[in-house]
């Protein structure tokens, strides 16, 4: 019986030990997901002040402990482009493809071309004149190239289009990530129909701050889901403020008076150059792309960024609920 022991225990062990390993990976991979969901937590008020930041550096950790998660070096990838470091995302994407099977391995030549056009436009600057008309076609032949190739992977260039697009929503929604649970910068000014519009005179209420343009398709295909949201819950507690970013007035009033948009709009003409969409250091909203949204609270807090279709409403419901629970109870309530 003690030789039978003797061997079935080493056996026993060998056999259990991918069972181990597995376990071991899953429980890295609940530890990371808990520590990034902190770091980014939208109601965590209490979250480090670089939240981006912090992200790459829950990520970073958890590679060095799981190297082969493909989701978290494509994570790590999108959160170094957001951080303006295509050099770093590009070799993450690259290490990325090395382990992806599938629409993984889109995702990450996806996520390559993005970088690697990142990196092209902050390095041919510093390229000297002589030499940027060779280095500006190497880099366009090799920009199709990999082109072409995510094409073959993602099955179709409409396919590959749309990788991209969601990828880059994405890495610009991660660039804001620091702005989650920040004081809304001020909004004081006239409106087209020479009234203020105003975030000060909206306190205890929920409100869509938009940013947009009647040029924009993307905002143009999502004014029905933004309204129907709106009549659903403006009598709950719903406001909303547009910064038109049009230089021509005429395509604004076109806009809202064919869509009918109730809520009041701003306009300089300045389009980016607005002072409201400067840097949030400089007291603007940060807007570097066109449309881009916000959802302030009851605090007047940012708590949400760029959202739209489905997930428009479900923020929503979230604020105004959260909003409807911070008020203070009547006598006997």
């Amino acid at each position: 019986m003690r030789r039978l022991r003797a061997v079935l225990l080493p056996v026993l062990l060998v056999s259990l030990m991918p069972v181990a390993r597995a376990q071991e990976g899953a429980d890295e991979e609940a530890t990371y997901r808990v520590e990034l969901s902190a770091a980014l937590d939208r109601w965590n008020d209490a979250a480090p002040e670089d939240r981006l930041k912090r992200a790459i550096e829950v990520t970073e950790k958890h590679l060095k402990a799981d190297a082969a998660d493909v989701s978290a070096r494509l994570d790590l990838a999108r959160f170094k482009l957001a951080a303006g470091d295509p050099d770093g995302a590009q070799a993450e994407a690259l290490r990325a493809e090395r382990e992806a099977t599938g629409d993984q391995l889109a995702e990450a030549k996806a996520l390559y071309l993005i970088a690697y056009q990142e990196s092209m436009n902050v390095h041919l600057p510093s390229v000297k004149e002589k030499d940027r008309e060779r280095a500006q076609k190497e880099f366009q032949a090799k920009f199709v190239e990999l082109w072409k190739k995510l094409v073959e992977v993602a099955k179709g260039e409409p396919a590959a289009t749309r990788l991209v697009q969601d990828d880059q929503d994405r890495i610009a929604t991660a660039r804001t990530l620091n702005l989650l649970g920040k004081p809304a910068p001020a909004i004081d000014k006239r409106d087209t129909k020479d009234e203020l519009a105003s975030l000060r005179d909206k306190g205890g209420k929920v409100v869509l701050v938009d940013f947009w343009s009647a040029q924009s398709k993307a905002y143009a295909d999502e004014i029905a889901n933004t309204l129907a949201v709106w009549e659903r819950w403006h009598a709950k507690g719903l406001e909303a403020i547009g910064v038109s970013l049009d230089k021509d007035r005429a395509l604004l009033d076109a806009f809202v008076k064919e869509k009918k948009v109730p809520w009041p709009q701003v306009f300089t003409g300045r389009g980016l150059a607005d002072e409201l969409a400067k840097p949030y250091a400089e007291k603007g909203w940060s807007v570097d792309r066109i449309p881009r949204r916000y959802l302030v609270d009851h605090e007047g807090k940012i708590r949400f960024v760029d959202v739209r279709g489905e997930g428009l409403e479900a923020a929503v419901k979230q604020l105004v609920e959260r909003a409807e629970r911070a008020k203070p109870k009547k006598k006997g309530e």
